[in-house]
């Protein structure tokens, strides 16, 4: 996904058309029908995604974020 988004964003910058990929970590939603749960405390909220997501947008005409990995500061728990 990024090897494209990074051809496309080549190809149409100089057009003023801005391409950016938000790449978040583990996020605690209902997609796929699935209820968030105390164990998914450590997850980052559709929220963090979606303010992520309005930063990449309220930038400046001259300003492009191509990529933003945005992660939650917690660790997952230990698996054992």
């Amino acid at each position: 996904m990024t090897s494209w988004a990074e051809s496309l964003m080549l190809e149409v910058r100089d057009r003023g058309v801005k391409v950016s990929v938000v790449m978040p970590g583990g996020v605690a939603t209902g997609f796929g029908g699935k209820t968030a749960t105390a164990a998914d405390a450590w997850k980052l909220a559709a929220e963090d995604v979606a303010d992520a997501v309005s930063y990449v947008l309220g930038t400046p005409a001259t300003m492009l974020v191509h990529r933003l990995e945005v992660r939650t500061l917690n660790a997952p728990p230990a698996r054992g």
